[in-house]
């Protein structure tokens, strides 16, 4: 027993950490999920079965698409070329002229790397959005006479997509940094002949020479896509509405979510014109215009008003 003592008072002798009791009770595991603070989390939307469940789904979708979306919004934007900094080769009889390629290899290829990631994201990102505005358009046009209506904060979300391909496609009309890396990475392989002779690296290259070399190439993807879709100006139609409808009744926080809707409404209003009769977006009735001119012409004519 006396050992058992003296072991107690040897504990009161230890350097604690101030505040800390000498004694504790056992602790136990907690665990701890971190929550998305943005609204659009919505985990538990399994549990409760509602006939917004698959929408609640969609529009969690889209916001993962929009945050990887403006992390290559901020690549683009800070995208700086590598030119300046890689030695020229001075002519055709230099000695190091193999090594100064070889280097210029390593230091672009993953710089191009990140410029074929982003033509991939923008690929897939065009189909989705297709595929939504395909689902909405049949629901529609489904001939029923009351149809499911749409959430507000659907369109919404829709309108956030269409704000982020009016941004990324004006920043990579107005970045010359990426065509002067990817011009000058296809002079080094072909000195070098890497890749050459893998096809499938030759097609990469070819398709990123035509997502980059293109002015508004992203903006004519999408509207190629959209054009295919019956019935793609009712869901348009639907997103420029609402977007006017907040812009009238200042349902803006900031000054970013003004210009989001403004910018928003301008893409939505090309995407729905066409060259025949049908998509003449100024003879449409679907979409309210009285609002639309003093509206507009508060359209910030930068993409970097964000």
């Amino acid at each position: 027993m006396a050992t058992v003592e003296e072991r107690i008072n040897a504990l009161e002798t230890f350097d604690l950490v101030d505040g800390q009791p000498n004694i504790e009770g056992p602790t136990f595991a907690v665990a701890f999920e971190s929550m998305s603070t943005n609204g659009y989390g919505h985990v538990d939307n399994k549990a409760f079965e509602t006939k917004w469940t698959e929408e609640i789904d969609k529009v969690r979708q889209l916001q993962e698409i929009l945050q990887r979306g403006d992390a290559f919004i901020k690549l683009v934007y800070a995208y700086r070329s590598c030119l300046k900094a890689i030695p020229q080769v001075k002519a055709q009889d230099d000695p190091n002229k193999g090594t100064i390629y070889e280097k210029t290899f390593e230091v672009l290829e993953p710089e191009i790397k990140k410029l074929k990631d982003l033509m991939y994201f923008m690929r897939d990102t065009v189909k989705l959005f297709a595929d939504h505005v395909k689902v909405l358009a049949a629901a529609l046009n489904s001939g029923k006479k009351k149809p499911r209506p749409i959430s507000e904060i659907y369109i919404h979300k829709l309108g956030q997509m269409l704000d982020f391909f009016t941004i990324m496609n004006a920043l990579k009309n107005m970045k010359a940094s990426p065509n002067n890396d990817f011009s000058f990475f296809k002079r080094t392989i072909g000195f070098l002949r890497k890749q050459m002779t893998n096809d499938e690296q030759a097609t990469e290259n070819h398709s990123l020479y035509l997502f980059l070399a293109p002015q508004n190439s992203i903006t004519m993807n999408l509207k190629t896509e959209l054009q295919q879709i019956n019935g793609f100006d009712d869901v348009l139609a639907l997103v420029v509405n609402q977007c006017a409808r907040y812009f009238e009744e200042n349902m803006c926080l900031v000054p970013q979510e003004k210009h989001s809707l403004l910018r928003a409404m301008s893409y939505g209003l090309y995407l729905m014109d066409g060259d025949n009769e049908k998509l003449n977006v100024f003879k449409s009735k679907k979409i309210s215009l009285s609002p639309l001119p003093e509206v507009l012409q508060e359209i910030p004519d930068r993409a970097s008003v964000r």
